[in-house]
């Protein structure tokens, strides 16, 4: 009997350690579009040295493509692909738009950025085929 409790006592706190764990991994995406813009602009201010005036242009872009991708995320009649193309569409446009705000030195160190940026996603998205690759052989 005692052996039984001590188990159900542990399973108890087994369940409420992975319930706890598994909100924390989802509180990222509870970020609203202000919440985004603002964590966006404050890194850029950081990293490309932005005016006031700056700031305040580059958190309007960021917080109007923070509320489209919102409602891309929530349109569920769209495809995959519509999705995909959709987003690529609205990062475009954003990259423009912030271009326009930047003086030369910091598109150029943006550019830098994106470039490390898409680096990195292209090295992850390799080591994840190969590692897919590595999973079939097996």
């Amino acid at each position: 009997m005692k052996k039984h409790k001590i188990f159900g006592i542990f399973t108890f706190i087994l369940a409420a350690i992975l319930i706890s764990q598994s909100s924390f991994g989802q509180e990222k995406f509870k970020k609203t579009p202000e919440e985004r813009a603002q964590h966006k602009t404050d890194k850029m201010t950081k990293h490309l040295s932005l005016t006031d005036d700056q700031q305040k242009q580059v958190y309007d872009i960021l917080y109007n493509q923070a509320t489209q991708m919102d409602a891309l995320r929530g349109n569920q009649e769209m495809t995959k692909e519509a999705r995909k193309e959709q987003k690529k569409a609205i990062w475009s446009d954003t990259d423009s738009k912030l271009s326009g705000v930047f003086n030369t030195e910091q598109i150029e160190k943006w550019n830098k950025f994106k470039e490390k940026k898409k680096q990195k996603h292209m090295n992850k998205k390799s080591s994840k085929k190969h590692n897919k690759g590595n999973k079939k052989q097996k």
